[in-house]
């Protein structure tokens, strides 16, 4: 029954006491310390040597005199330098500390981070929106840039053989300031890329527009480029744009500066889309654009899903499922959740239903 008992205590003091040693980790060298003595101490009287056992008592006391007065001056020390900053600060400057590549004493950080979330305040340091912001930041490292990019099938594009009165009228309908152009082997082998505003500008002049004359030279990007390596090379050349191929060279999509805001910062709204914002709230239900990426859907309603090789928007995570193209009506489950499509244009799906289950069962 005695082990018993002190099994069940140690079971249930194991965690306070767990958290207060990784938050005070130089209790630990004492206790350290107290063995080392201990262990000195049976040995040197194995050994037929006589230590008074008041020294032993003398220097134990004495150390735990000194660990008390060290935790006292290292409460006092981060009080001082952290007591008057608010939480977010706080919680600021810790993030700040890891990021900025400097070597820090060892549990130093994490001890701000503790002292954080043991506070009185529930509240959260930062709001949703700066946490959405924070990672999107964060994963640009590791994001590669076929999940932000514009699809080759979005891309409005200008061809050498359009008339002026054509090339006027997509630059009306089109919402992007640069437009790929094309030429004899067409969206798969594009020459650059034409400025919507130079265009315009000659059109409205009464000049026929010499497109070669006025294209620009476009940078090509691996689609498993990270968001991050892309960003350093756009800056490198000066370019707002870059065309992404694959790995046998075929062009599949523009990736712009948008694009990588937009990664960081969400789905930036655009005056000239008449479709309506990507996610529509229904009570407990969303309407989603089949063209949002998954990870900005997961931070705004919920939907477990993540991006992979195969798939990294909506769109693509149905056809993965379904195995098929789908169409107006489909429906299936899938983690919770039940996905009915909505809307279809030319092979595309363009909205679904997200419901969720009150019955978390597993998907198809």
């Amino acid at each position: 029954m005695a082990v018993i008992f002190s099994i069940g205590l140690m079971m249930i003091a194991s965690k306070p006491l767990t958290k207060f040693v990784n938050s005070r980790p130089t209790v630990i060298m004492l206790c350290l310390g107290f063995l080392m003595m201990i262990g000195f101490s049976l040995t040197a009287e194995g050994l037929g040597f006589h230590i008074p056992k008041g020294y032993l008592y003398a220097a134990i006391g004495f150390s735990i005199l000194i660990e008390v007065f060290n935790q006292i001056a290292r409460k006092r020390s981060k009080k001082s330098a952290h007591g008057h900053l608010p939480r977010r600060e706080r919680a600021a400057h810790a993030v700040m500390r890891l990021l900025g590549g400097r070597k820090l004493e060892s549990g130093d950080v994490d001890e701000e981070i503790t002292d954080m979330l043991e506070g009185e305040s529930s509240e959260p340091v930062f709001d949703r929106r700066e946490r959405v912001m924070i990672s999107g930041v964060l994963q640009l490292a590791e994001r590669p840039i076929r999940t932000v990019m514009t699809p080759r099938a979005e891309i409005d594009y200008i061809d050498l053989k359009d008339d002026a009165e054509k090339i006027r009228l997509k630059l009306m309908h089109s919402s992007y300031s640069r437009l790929p152009l094309i030429g004899e082997r067409g969206i798969d082998e594009p020459l650059g890329f034409v400025h919507k505003k130079e265009l315009f500008k000659e059109l409205l002049s009464g000049n026929e527009p010499d497109l070669k004359l006025m294209s620009r030279k476009a940078i090509n990007l691996l689609e498993s480029f990270t968001i991050l390596n892309a960003l350093e090379q756009m800056r490198k050349e000066s370019t707002h744009i870059a065309f992404v191929v694959n790995e046998f060279g075929d062009f599949i999509g523009v990736l712009s500066m948008t694009d990588i805001l937009e990664s960081i910062a969400g789905q930036l709204p655009d005056a000239s889309e008449v479709e309506g914002p990507d996610i529509v709230k229904q009570g407990e239900d969303f309407v989603v654009s089949g063209a949002l990426n998954l990870s900005l859907i997961r931070e705004r309603t919920g939907f477990q899903a993540k991006a992979t090789e195969d798939y990294q928007t909506l769109a693509g995570l149905v056809m993965s499922l379904l195995d098929r193209l789908p169409s107006t009506g489909d429906s299936l489950d899938w983690q919770g959740w039940n996905l009915q499509v909505v809307g279809v244009e030319e092979r595309r799906v363009t909205r679904v239903l997200l419901q969720k289950q009150p019955d978390m069962g597993s998907g198809k």
